[in-house]
C-alpha cells in the first residue's frame, strides 16, 4: 500500500486553492463574470491513481471550455441575455440612454454569440479575452505554486527519513 503523504497532500490543496484564485482573476479581468456560476464553481480534488498522487482543480459548470476555447455558434436566449444585461447594469457595467437601446444590445450579442462567440469588443480583443485556463495557471506559476508544492514534497521526504532512517528506499510518485 502506499505510503500516506500528508504534508504533500496539503499542499497539492493549498495550491490548488490558489490556482482557483488565480481562475477566478483571469475571468473577472476578461469580464467572463455574469451570473457568478462558472466563477464560483471551481472545487480541488486530491486523490491517490495508480500513478501516483493527483490535483484536479474542476469547475461544476458545463460550458468552462466553451467560454475559455471560444467555440463558435452558443445559443443564448434573449431572456437570458436580458437578464445577464440587468446585472451588469446594477453593477454599473453597462449604461443605456433608453429601453431601445438596451434592446438593441441584447440583440447584438445575441447575434454576436450565434456566429462567433466573441466577447465585448468583438474581434480587436476576442484574442485576448480566451484561454482563460492557460493564462491563469502560467500567472500563478509565475508566482511560485509549482515552486511551493516541490518544496512541499522535500519536506515529506525529509520527515520520511527522519521517522524510517536513511537505510530506506523511498519512491515517490506525483
Amino acid at each position: 500500500m502506499a505510503e500516506k503523504l500528508p504534508i504533500v497532500e496539503e499542499a497539492l490543496k493549498r495550491a490548488g486553492k490558489i490556482y482557483i484564485e488565480y481562475l477566478q482573476d483571469e475571468l473577472e479581468n476578461q469580464s467572463h463574470v455574469a451570473s457568478g456560476k462558472l466563477s464560483n464553481g471551481f472545487y480541488v480534488r486530491v486523490h491517490n491513481t495508480s500513478k501516483g498522487l493527483r490535483m484536479d482543480v474542476m469547475n461544476n459548470v458545463s460550458y468552462m471550455y466553451t467560454v475559455n476555447d471560444g467555440a463558435s455558434g452558443v445559443t443564448a436566449s434573449y431572456s437570458a441575455l436580458e437578464a445577464w444585461t440587468n446585472q451588469k447594469v446594477a453593477r454599473g457595467e453597462l449604461n443605456f440612454s433608453s429601453e431601445s437601446r438596451k434592446k438593441y444590445f441584447i440583440n447584438k450579442v445575441k447575434s454576436e454569440l450565434e456566429k462567433k462567440y466573441l466577447t465585448d469588443g468583438g474581434e480587436k480583443v476576442a484574442p485576448q479575452r480566451y484561454f482563460f485556463i492557460d493564462i491563469a495557471f502560467e500567472n500563478a506559476n509565475q508566482q511560485g505554486v509549482g515552486k511551493n508544492i516541490e518544496d512541499s514534497v522535500g519536506k515529506e521526504i525529509d520527515s520520511i527519513l527522519r521517522e524510517s532512517g536513511s537505510f530506506k528506499a523511498i519512491q515517490l510518485t506525483i
